[in-house]
């Protein structure tokens, strides 16, 4: 298979409660807590990627990095108050590590091979960048491997289905109405430049996924984004462009330095009114990130939303 996923061998007991099953699922569509029943190995996530992963997958999440920020509304998954914060992902408490005794680290960034963590536990590696298919895939992927690997495959099994079936509901709204191409972009607080989202991004994948056409053809680098020119969008003037914000953007400063230019005043979607702006998602985020996403485009590309 292209972009096999790649892990350290970990034994875990299996799992047989249906109430922890429904649980769960009841969880990752927003009715309950994010977090799982602590149930399986005491499982450690490495970056925010794999966190999101980790609780999708149903595992029992113990600590991960930048809990806190989980926590304070900056991603688009809450964690339960019980997830201990280790620190930021590239330098976590290796101490505090050490001391949660955990059964297995997840790890869906690269890690190198003498990567301090390594000597405290194993590590379960999803190598989600080493893989040529697109990024919605390689989580879905990478939430099956990890539901397999704790013993919590039902649960994995079925949020991926639930995914499933929010993408296909919204790709049938979607395809009974006309939709123009849609640039997915964000603002450089140099308010001279723009990242634009192509292939590799959650973006472009699940774009793909509802029927969306990306106006944005020209690559993309292995994290899914390209530096650009404002008037480049010129080139598809018929097209949507959608503002995606960041939890880390000033408020509103790269917005303000770049539409007072004659450029961006110049372009046809500003002119047009096809300019929307989007609330902040994690772009390499898991399935959290990537349903939301879907629902965030679907409703901007819905005529009765208001153009901002």
């Amino acid at each position: 298979m292209v972009g096999t996923l790649r892990f350290h061998r970990v034994t875990s007991p299996g799992i047989g409660r249906r109430g922890f099953l429904q649980a769960a699922v009841a969880a990752f569509a927003g009715a309950g807590p994010a977090q799982a029943a602590e149930i399986g190995p005491r499982l450690v996530s490495l970056d925010i990627t794999a966190t999101q992963i980790a609780v999708s997958a149903g595992a029992n999440l113990i600590a991960a990095t930048t809990a806190g920020g989980f926590r304070a509304g900056r991603s688009d998954l809450a964690l339960d108050a019980s997830v201990i914060d280790i620190g930021h992902p590239a330098e976590p408490n290796l101490e505090l590590l050490q001391s949660l005794r955990p059964d297995v680290l997840l790890s869906a960034w690269p890690l190198a091979g003498d990567a301090p963590v390594r000597r405290i536990a194993p590590v379960l590696a999803l190598d989600l960048f080493d893989s040529v298919d697109d990024w919605l895939s390689r989580i879905e992927r990478a939430v099956l491997v990890t539901g397999k690997r704790v013993g919590t495959g039902e649960i994995a099994n079925e949020a991926s289905a639930a995914a499933e079936r929010q993408f296909d509901n919204l790709k049938r709204s979607i395809a009974a109405r006309e939709t123009p191409p849609v640039y997915v972009v964000n603002l450089n607080q140099d308010g001279a430049s723009l990242l634009v989202y192509g292939h590799n991004s959650l973006m472009d994948a699940v774009m793909r996924r509802l029927g969306i056409d990306n106006a944005w053809q020209s690559g993309a680098d292995m994290w899914g984004w390209s530096r650009i020119d404002p008037a480049v969008l010129a080139e598809r003037p018929e097209a949507v462009t959608l503002h995606l914000r960041q939890y880390w953007e000033g408020p509103g400063l790269a917005m303000r330095r770049l539409s007072g230019g004659p450029i961006w005043k110049a372009l046809p979607q500003i002119q047009a009114g096809r300019f929307r702006s989007l609330p902040p998602i994690d772009i390499f985020g898991g399935l959290p990130s990537a349903t939301r996403f879907a629902t965030l485009i679907a409703d901007a590309l819905d005529d009765r939303q208001t153009v901002r």
